[in-house]
This record gives C-alpha cells, structure tokens and sequence, in this order.
C-alpha cells in the first residue's frame, strides 16, 4: 500500500470519504482537489460541533480528533470560520459561535 493510500485510509471513516479517497488513488489525484471529498469532510467536523455544542479544540487536537493531515485541518476550520459556523479566538481555540437570544419586548 502506498504512503499516500495509508494516510488516506487513516481519516477516510465515512462511506463518503473512503469512497471519495478510493476514486482518487484509482484516479491518481490528491484528495484536497476532490470537492466530494471535502464537502463530507466539512459537513463531519460541522455536525460534530453541532452535537457537541460545548466542544472547543485548538487545531492541533482537532487534527486528532477528526484524523486528518494538518493542512487538511487548518483548511476546513477555516472554511467554517469564514461561513460563521465557527469561530476562532485569539489563542487559537475553535468552538460554535454562542446562540443570539432574541429578546423580549416588555
């Protein structure tokens, strides 16, 4: 098995993303050009954030905890951030934007 198929199999934990990963390695191309891929990828991180409501990690424990390389990790965070679904503080700690409360007239 090649480096690139080990490191593939390691993150791929969904039917999606090991489908994704597997046509990749027949196709030959990297798996951070297969929007398939990485859309399963973000919806993952975004759902367990959701179910989570609580869960902040930093970047490095959130590479762990969802098993994919760090370039891959940054990227998705990032992504979130950027559609508001998550929100990154200045030491670095990710976690879901707090509720807006709509208030009450009185």
């Amino acid at each position: 098995m090649s480096e690139r198929a080990r490191s593939t199999s390691t993150w791929s934990s969904s039917p999606a993303l090991a489908e994704g990963a597997a046509q990749n390695r027949r196709q030959g191309t990297a798996e951070r050009r297969d929007s398939v891929t990485r859309s399963a990828l973000v919806e993952r991180v975004r759902s367990e954030f959701r179910e989570m409501p609580g869960l902040w990690v930093t970047r490095s424990e959130a590479r762990r905890l969802f098993g994919v390389p760090e370039d891959i990790c940054e990227r998705v965070l990032n992504q979130l951030v950027a559609e508001g679904a998550l929100m990154r503080s200045a030491d670095g700690i990710y976690r879901r934007p707090p509720p807006i409360v709509a208030r009450r007239s009185v």
